[in-house]
């Protein structure tokens, strides 16, 4: 009850002394599931590295004790600790751990694992996937009637359905969130909603409402102490302020953005990193010309754009998350475009084509589809379903499904 209530000292004493009481005891599965919790309260802290610790020894005293309950927990918590920056980590956690869960018909931790890696895969751009799995922990929490945790899968949801540039879903999802928030009274999350509603302002052209709803959202975020995601608001806030064509204020917001990025790890979020820096690129573009502290900006974007794939094998997932998200999109085409006229090497964007792909990696996607494919019994979604999954696996920009005249009504084609 500590932990819910942000009394993080109060929580991290009750949770040691459960922890020796069981250790005393001899209860070996107590002892590791509250391990978890106690890894759990310093991820709410911020110390994802003595976090990280406890579900270190968690997950071998599950191991060794044969405990499925307390290692999918473990694993959970662990892509949790993760930072963002090692998506490849953090994917290995969460799918081990919803297997887990799956194996043991775990509900709640399968609804969990479920919205984790939706918000994994979104950052990836695997769009489909986010969104399939989004709507299944969504659903899920709303049939168990988890009130206060559906506001965060509905958050997941709605972020998630921006990304993939479906804004009435969206909106829908942020009007329920900004909803239950005020409900329940889950104030960090009332600032989530009125951040997505300010982005999907702007997304409408309504560039004075999303100016005015993101400062809404970069008060919250800082009234509730959420250094990281104000980080976010003020970067998508110099954002509309470059779509007012006011270049001032936009330096401003940005500067502070990058500021706070530069001194946390921003590891905590779901947002891609190197929007920050491809909103002070885009400011100091727009005051000052392509200076050369723009293109260093511009560099560092591509940098922490490439960090969070670096473990990552799969040369047409990398392809993917770099065309798929329109900020990575945008990120290496302008790139590419002011290295060549600087005379800089494409290296960067080429030189891993060189090594060998990990074929371990795109067997698991392959297998991964043909069970959800298996599943499928329309038709027309089906061919929907086979390309977006082709585009995915491949890292195209574009596809067409050809078919036999009258083997489906419409032939869907995809971007």
């Amino acid at each position: 009850r500590a932990a819910r209530l942000f009394e993080i000292e109060q929580a991290i004493a009750y949770y040691e002394e459960a922890i020796a009481a069981a250790r005393a005891a001899g209860k070996g599965h107590i002892e590791t599931i509250t391990l978890c919790k106690l890894g759990y309260v310093h991820i709410i802290s911020g110390d994802r590295e003595q976090a990280g610790v406890y579900l270190r020894e968690a997950l071998q005293k599950a191991q060794a004790r044969g405990d499925r309950l307390a290692l999918a927990q473990a694993m959970n918590d662990l892509g949790v600790a993760t930072g963002s920056r090692d998506m490849a980590r953090k994917r290995h956690y969460y799918r081990r751990s919803r297997e887990l869960a799956r194996a043991i018909n775990h509900r709640r931790l399968q609804i969990r694992s479920d919205n984790n890696l939706a918000g994994l895969y979104m950052r990836l751009g695997l769009y489909s996937r986010a969104l399939a799995l989004a709507q299944s922990a969504t659903n899920a929490a709303r049939q168990s009637q988890m009130r206060i945790r559906l506001s965060y899968y509905v958050d997941t949801l709605a972020r998630v359905a921006w990304y993939a540039g479906l804004l009435d879903l969206s909106r829908s999802c942020y009007d329920e969130l900004v909803y239950l928030a005020q409900e329940t009274g889950q104030s960090d999350l009332l600032a989530n909603g009125k951040f997505g509603l300010g982005q999907l302002a702007l997304d409408e052209g309504r560039q004075d409402d999303a100016a005015a709803v993101l400062s809404e959202a970069v008060a919250f975020f800082d009234q509730n102490d959420m250094t990281e995601e104000k980080a976010f608001a003020l970067s998508w806030l110099a954002a509309s302020h470059l779509a007012l064509g006011e270049p001032a204020p936009a330096l401003a917001s940005s500067a502070e953005a990058m500021h706070l990025a530069q001194a946390h790890e921003l590891t905590g979020v779901d947002f891609p990193p190197q929007e920050i820096w491809w909103w002070r690129f885009r400011a100091l573009e727009s005051a000052h010309g392509e200076t050369d502290e723009a293109w260093q900006t511009l560099d560092q974007a591509r940098q922490v754009m490439f960090e969070a794939v670096a473990n990552i094998n799969d040369e047409g997932l990398r392809r993917n998350y770099l065309n798929k998200p329109a900020v990575n999109r945008a990120i290496s085409e302008t790139w590419t475009e002011q290295a060549a006229q600087r005379g800089q090497s494409l290296a960067p964007f080429t030189q891993r084509e060189t090594i060998p792909a990990a074929l371990s990696e795109q067997m698991e996607r392959i297998v991964d589809c043909g069970a959800r494919r298996a599943a499928e019994r329309d038709t027309v979604a089906l061919a929907e379903f086979v390309l977006q999954e082709f585009v995915e696996l491949s890292g195209v920009e574009r596809a067409i499904v050809a078919l036999p005249v009258g083997a489906l009504r419409e032939a869907p084609l995809h971007d």
